[in-house]
């Protein structure tokens, strides 16, 4: 079945022997198993799975292969992520959600089946976002009234949901635009607001992207067909937020480009020099955006391996480089930046080809580690938040997956600036 979740243009640039595939895994607060591992340069961490198959959440069990996904994480360390569980119902065939249910390590935020402000859930996707208030905000498929059975293939209004309310949901009207299918995964910041990517106008089939938009809550801040310092947006990523309010997403433009912007400037471009290198190719995928306005994104620099991590003022890691004694030689993009302008990201390493997650300084881990006294055999994105705490999931050997936090080793977790 197709996933109805947002569609985003996406240049992603994996340079390698083989590309690093993310793998599934899953959550709930197991026991606090820890392992600490140090690398070469000494900088280790401590692990803890905080989740993991088997475990009961809410009264709802952790379910098996499939149903993992990336986790969010605030600076209190409430992690929240989407999970299998077959205690609660399947969601849509039509939803494309994979049957998720939506979790922290000690609660259950939304399963199919709930009903939110009057809605009953149909399907929830599989990125969930999270505040410093422990605010959780979630793409879902909703109905009115009572819950159909799955095999029906309507899945009704798509939606933006928290635990308790409905924040939008196709129909609305925003300004003079109306929402008429699919969303992306929302961003949300400190203050309440929430941002996201849809469709608007009219319901021709298929889609044309000429009716997407980036919107908050109540207005469209930027469209398909906007001209913005001088260049005409033809596709868009997923927004992020931070707590200024600032908005960046990707947009490819005419004839071929691909550039960062706000709704209303670009912030980088091909041709922009940016740690001495000029950039050639930028991803399409959601760039990261951190409280003081720093972006961090993978480009492409040069011809061959001439790739890597940037800023909009610094090239943070590159293929080539060595960090903790893995010479990189593939790159994915990254998938969290703090306010030090610490990143998180996958790339591969080594001969054969294998692949871990990383910081620039720090191999946090890799396919092959022992974590809980289990071997991983596959990694997702993984989340950061500002005192350097980093949380994903993963696969392991035995066919179990798990939620692990990993926090640096010896006291070295960045304390929270007031």
């Amino acid at each position: 079945m197709t996933r109805h979740a947002w569609c985003w243009f996406s240049t992603v640039i994996l340079l390698a022997a083989g590309s690093p595939s993310a793998h599934a895994a899953g959550p709930s607060r197991s026991g606090g198993a820890q392992d600490h591992k140090a690398e070469k340069d000494g900088a280790g961490y401590t692990y803890t799975v905080v989740a993991k198959t088997g475990d009961v959440i809410g009264g709802l069990r952790l379910g098996g292969v499939g149903g993992l996904h990336p986790v969010a994480l605030n600076n209190h360390g409430q992690i929240v992520f989407a999970w299998h569980s077959p205690d609660a119902p399947r969601g849509c065939m039509a939803s494309g959600f994979n049957d998720d249910s939506i979790f922290t390590t000690d609660t259950v935020v939304a399963k199919v089946g709930d009903v939110i402000a009057g809605k009953t859930i149909s399907g929830l996707d599989a990125h969930p976002a999270i505040n410093e208030h422990g605010e959780i905000a979630i793409y879902a498929t909703f109905r009115p009234g009572i819950f159909v059975p799955t095999y029906l293939l309507s899945c009704g209004a798509y939606g933006i949901l928290t635990r308790n309310a409905v924040i939008v949901e196709t129909g609305n009207t925003l300004g003079p635009y109306k929402l008429t299918n699919n969303m992306s995964r929302p961003a949300t910041n400190d203050h309440g607001a929430t941002v996201f990517a849809g469709i608007y106008g009219p319901p021709p089939l298929p889609f044309p992207s000429t009716l997407t938009g980036i919107f908050t809550s109540n207005e469209l801040v930027a469209k398909v067909g906007d001209v913005i310092a001088g260049k005409t947006l033809s596709f868009l990523s997923s927004p992020v937020l931070n707590n200024k309010g600032e908005i960046v997403f990707a947009s490819a433009f005419a004839p071929n480009g691909v550039g960062i912007f706000t709704p209303h400037s670009i912030l980088v471009q091909p041709g922009d020099v940016i740690g001495g290198k000029a950039l050639m190719v930028i991803s399409g995928d959601t760039p990261m955006l951190n409280d003081h306005g720093d972006i961090a994104f993978l480009a492409q620099f040069s011809s061959g391996t001439g790739i890597g991590i940037f800023t909009q003022n610094a090239l943070l890691v590159k293929i080539g480089d060595t960090i903790a004694g893995k010479q990189i030689t593939s790159l994915s993009p990254p998938s969290a930046l703090n306010k030090h302008n610490e990143i998180v990201f996958t790339a591969g390493f080594g001969t054969p080809f294998t692949y871990g997650i990383f910081t620039q300084e720090r191999l946090v881990a890799k396919i092959g580690d022992v974590i809980g006294g289990k071997t991983v055999a596959g990694l997702q994105p993984a989340a950061l938040n500002d005192r350097g705490v980093i949380v994903f999931a993963a696969d392991f050997s035995d066919g179990t997956q798990a939620i692990i936090q990993a926090e640096p080793a010896n006291g070295e977790q960045i304390e929270d600036e007031q």
